[in-house]
């Protein structure tokens, strides 16, 4: 009798884990697919940051712009590349995550999985 209830404790354990496995790896999923979300945007400002730092540095050159301008500008790029370099750390830490829901896939199948697709 006691065999019987510790046997059913341990299914009901094993079966309650399972559930909080899936439900950590949606969360998962879905902070990493928010991440991966953030850092194409970052970049996206990255990029415009650094082509309005070149365009005040020519403005500058040519006498219509102020240092003070520029170093703002300077600034600006300089917080973006550190919001995005965090982003991209976040979205490694996440990945690295991921894989350890995952250990009999191979890098390529986890890559290939149409959930975290064009993650790289």
């Amino acid at each position: 009798r006691g065999y019987k209830l510790e046997e059913r404790a341990a299914v009901e354990q094993l079966s309650r884990r399972e559930f909080e496995s899936k439900r950590e790896w949606q969360e998962l999923r879905y902070k990493f697919l928010e991440g991966r979300e953030r850092f194409k945007i970052l970049l996206k400002i990255e990029i415009a940051q650094n082509k309005k730092l070149l365009r005040e540095r020519e403005l500058q050159d040519r006498g219509r712009s102020t240092l003070f301008n520029v170093l703002q500008f300077e600034s600006e790029y300089a917080q973006t590349q550190i919001s995005r370099t965090r982003a991209e750390i976040e979205l490694l830490g996440l990945y690295a995550q991921l894989k350890t829901y995952q250990p009999l896939k191979s890098d390529a199948e986890l890559e290939s999985d149409e959930s975290i697709k064009g993650s790289n």
